[in-house]
């Protein structure tokens, strides 16, 4: 009504101004410099809401004037109902207010209180866009605890259900039912293959799919079609043949378009929640949603028809872009008017990691312009957190801010102090971290090779799928210089690592994903990837040995750490299986192997190895070689591959991050490791590990002070004769894992 008022009152200024019904100037000689009522466009309202058709408009009023309005906004001029700013019917598929789009219906999120990406069932509120702290999923079984979700990795025995399954993991290892796929798209065809570790077989195998479906009497090897969404437990009991049942099972969730489709809603209001976002803890949970969210949808098409797949992986690739723009942007924000603390900065970095992993992963290309936006990132990362990591390197004030601002000074600093670019890669590179898909045929296979049984067969499964962390592919960017895969990229960074060699051939195990090289002068090495992170360009370039006896490589836009890695990885585990030993492969290159509840052998992959051409055994084998001594220099462990291929295993710390970080506080950049040794050298004094690790329920601080020994943080070590050798060697003790280890006075 009130829109018709103006209009009228519109109408009759125009009427007084112009003399009358001929709409003409009162002084035609006027005509050519002021605009007459003619020049006027109006727009047809014929439902009378005020508001006119913008398809239906005239200069020239003729018959009911005060149908016309001046203004073009009416976006269904049908219906009277329908106008801008009318009253808005959420979800009725109407645009009332003519804002472009139907209102949401009010939707139920869940509150996020740990930050882990899966929300609290008993806590929510309705909206119709994501309130910060909130997040769409409901499936957290614990959200004061970040390390508890759905799917988190769980630890046997400790009476914690980590991975919100309703039970802990039992601490003796049953076996494990795998499937090629946890998510789908129904009808989705998942694959399953049962591992059992227990009993006498043969064995019959009794499935229950958890859909209604059963298999009685099936094979290790199935198959089952969900038909509807839904989360199901697949179940498999195994009889063994004494009558011993052991029951294995997985989940399996099973989404359709609908569900995909309320993610990718979900995503994009992640997108929109950065910008709003007011403090580094908001950020943080903004992205560990957005991960959550981005791995469930690609996870769950990766199996789908290449429509579907294409459809949301593109979708994932713009949204993710827009999300990553935003976080750099609020980033910088933050970093300028309420700086973030490192503990703060640390996991903004971790939920990029899962972001970008997640889309890495499942073969999802990173844009060009998102790559771009992560060096920057990376940057504003890397001189936010300078100060701590230059804080006991001796530099004045004005040093640490023209190493800030100065990219040139800045790669001649590191290229001087190479020990520590570990830590500023740890502090500003934005990892990108996948894990590779084993193929359980390829295990089977090894297995078979090594003559193992049913039960080792499982643990061999088990023992490699815990500790591989390494992948093969790196980004695959719009930019066709930028597609490299790691085996390119490790190619040049060894490229002329010595003196006038050169890289022959690079190998690649189609198992692990390990890499060998092989150099123009005969020698190799093979190592596995510890890390990637994407870094921008203030890091010096090339291939650097770290203190702890890996290699960081970097290059224009990546910053690798390489570790060594045994040649043939699966048949290393193999034949330690054979022998009665739980092996376990870490992410730092060392191989564990526990021998009681209270002592565990610690162990580190050579780097390099040798080819013997006269052996001809058919196993892998063991020997020790370099005498009897543990404190000799050359003391240690040596694995023989059927091939001729033989690798040393020396011993190495356990707990060698917390003692790299006990040498870093002691001795900044005083000290190196020996990877085909185990020698620690520290200035004069070198050591060497035992490879025996004792487990302790606790550390007495007080009785090592006691005894003169030394504490920093919660590490401590105390000096005595332990061999009676005449020399000093060091007790090492650590609360992650918590124990001590003898590092032996290198006796020669």
């Amino acid at each position: 009504m009130k829109k018709a008022i103006l209009s009228l009152m519109i109408i009759f200024v125009f009427f007084l101004l112009t003399g009358g019904p001929d709409f003409a100037f009162a002084n035609p000689d006027e005509n050519d410099t002021q605009a007459t009522l003619a020049d006027v466009t109006w727009y047809f309202d014929s439902d009378g809401d005020g508001d006119g058709d913008p398809n239906n408009s005239t200069t020239n009023l003729t018959g009911n004037i005060f149908q016309w309005q001046l203004n073009s906004d009416d976006c269904d001029d049908t219906d009277a109902s329908i106008f801008p700013g009318a009253p808005e019917i959420a979800g009725d598929g109407i645009d009332q207010d003519c804002d472009g789009k139907d209102a949401t219906l009010a939707l139920t999120w869940y509150l996020d209180a740990d930050r882990d990406g899966f929300g609290d069932s008993t806590k929510s509120q309705s909206s119709s866009t994501k309130p910060l702290e909130y997040v769409a999923d409901n499936t957290d079984c614990n959200d004061a605890d970040a390390s508890i979700f759905p799917g988190a990795p769980e630890i046997a025995g400790d009476g914690i259900d980590q991975d919100c399954d309703n039970i802990d993991t039992p601490s003796i290892f049953a076996g494990d039912l795998k499937s090629d796929l946890t998510r789908g798209v129904a009808p989705a065809t998942i694959k399953f293959t049962a591992f059992i570790a227990q009993g006498t077989p043969p064995f019959t195998y009794d499935y229950e799919f958890g859909d209604g479906d059963t298999k009685p009497n099936g094979s290790k090897n199935e198959s089952h079609t969900y038909l509807a969404k839904g989360t199901y437990t697949a179940i498999v009991s195994v009889t063994d043949t004494t009558g011993a049942i052991f029951k294995l099972s997985t989940t399996i969730f099973v989404t359709d378009s609908t569900d995909l489709d309320t993610n990718q809603d979900n995503l994009e209001m992640d997108v929109d929640q950065m910008t709003k976002a007011t403090k580094a803890d908001d950020v943080h949970g903004i992205l560990l949603d957005a991960q959550n969210l981005i791995g469930k949808t690609l996870d769950s098409v990766r199996s789908a028809d290449a429509a579907l797949r294409q459809k949301h992986e593109g979708e994932i690739q713009t949204k993710a872009g827009n999300l990553i723009a935003n976080t750099r942007t609020k980033l910088d924000d933050l970093i300028k008017d309420n700086p973030p603390t490192a503990e703060d900065l640390k996991n903004i970095r971790a939920g990029l990691k899962g972001v970008m992993s997640n889309m890495v992963k499942n073969g999802v290309p990173v844009l060009e312009t998102t790559h771009d936006e992560l060096e920057l990132i990376s940057d504003a990362l890397y001189k936010a957190t300078l100060d701590v990591v230059l804080a006991n390197q001796n530099l004045t004030p004005a040093q640490i801010d023209e190493i800030k601002t100065d990219k040139t000074k800045s790669q001649a600093f590191f290229q001087s102090n190479p020990h520590l670019l570990d830590d500023v890669m740890e502090i500003s590179g934005i990892q990108v971290d996948p894990k590779p898909d084993l193929d359980t045929v390829k295990v089977e296979s090894i297995a078979s090779n090594h003559g193992l049984t049913e039960k080792q067969t499982a643990e061999l499964y088990n023992a490699v799928e815990r500790t591989l962390d390494v992948t093969q592919k790196i980004l695959a960017l719009s930019t066709a210089a930028l597609e490299k895969t790691i085996a390119e990229i490790a190619e040049e960074l060894f490229n002329n690592y010595s003196t006038g060699i050169t890289v022959a051939t690079v190998t690649i195990d189609p198992a692990t994903q390990n890499m060998l090289i092989t150099f123009s002068d005969g020698t190799s090495i093979s190592f596995s990837i510890k890390s990637i992170s994407i870094v921008e360009d203030y890091m010096p370039k090339g291939l650097f040995e770290i203190p702890n006896g890996n290699r960081l490589g970097i290059t224009d836009s990546y910053a690798i750490i390489f570790v060594p890695y045994p040649v043939f990885a699966l048949d290393l585990i193999a034949e330690a299986l054979k022998l009665g030993v739980d092996p376990v492969l870490t992410q730092d290159g060392a191989l564990q192997i526990g021998t009681s509840s209270q002592s565990s052998l610690s162990m580190k992959i050579g780097w390099s190895y040798d080819k013997t051409n006269t052996f001809t055994s058919l196993t892998t084998s063991f020997s020790v070689v370099g005498g009897a001594d543990p404190s000799a220099e050359a003391y240690s462990f040596l694995v023989t591959y059927d091939t001729g291929l033989s690798q040393l295993l020396p011993p190495a710390a356990m707990a060698i991050d917390s003692l790299s970080q006990m040498l870093d506080t002691l001795v900044p950049g005083g000290y190196t490791i020996d990877t085909d040794t185990g020698v620690i050298t520290v200035g004069t004094l070198k050591l060497k590990p035992d490879y025996t690790f004792f487990s302790l329920t606790s550390i007495d601080y007080t009785a090592i002070t006691a005894a003169g020994g030394s504490v920093i943080n919660s590490l401590a070590f105390e000096f005595g004769d332990f061999n009676g050798n005449g020399l000093s060697d060091l007790k090492f003790y650590s609360d992650s894992p918590m124990g001590y280890q003898i590092l032996w006075a290198v006796s020669n």
